[in-house]
């Protein structure tokens, strides 16, 4: 299932201003027929709830690549890509053929959220300085315990 683009940059400028994009999703199990979501008119985070049946060999191969190319559609000119991702996918058929599913059955489900990197980064760093302050905070608590047990210790 192809969830949701957040945020799309807007990409194609007309002589008059900004314009909303028209995205589409391809969507193409390495090697495979690619499928095509429907194109959300002047759409800067369109969502798409659909879903497409790809086809996985695993006698060609366990190892694949999902590929999903983002185009904004363009009536008289060119469709232009805004972007492209590949995702692995590895299929362990020792697991699967252990288990009471047979090999060639099954769903995979894929949503696909991204980020920009500078605000995973951001994340990391708040997420990282409480750590550092509750250490400093047990530090300090066990210094004002040492302090108890040495005064304790010096009164006998």
């Amino acid at each position: 299932i192809l969830a949701d683009a957040a945020q799309m940059k807007k990409k194609a400028i007309w002589t008059l201003g900004l314009r909303m994009n028209d995205p589409y999703v391809v969507l193409q199990l390495q090697g495979n027929r690619k499928n095509k979501t429907t194109d959300k008119k002047e759409s800067l985070n369109p969502v798409w709830n659909e879903s497409f049946t790809l086809e996985f060999d695993p006698e060609i191969s366990d190892e694949r690549e999902i590929i999903a190319e983002i185009y904004d559609y363009d009536r008289f000119n060119k469709n232009d890509m805004i972007g492209s991702v590949k995702i692995p996918v590895r299929l362990n058929i020792k697991k699967l053929s252990n288990s009471r599913m047979p090999p060639k059955a099954g769903n995979l489900y894929v949503s696909v959220l991204y980020d920009e990197v500078e605000k995973i980064e951001e994340e990391k760093d708040r997420k990282a300085k409480p750590k550092i302050l509750e250490k400093s905070k047990k530090e300090e608590k066990e210094i004002e315990q040492d302090k108890i047990l040495d005064i304790n210790n010096n009164d006998t």
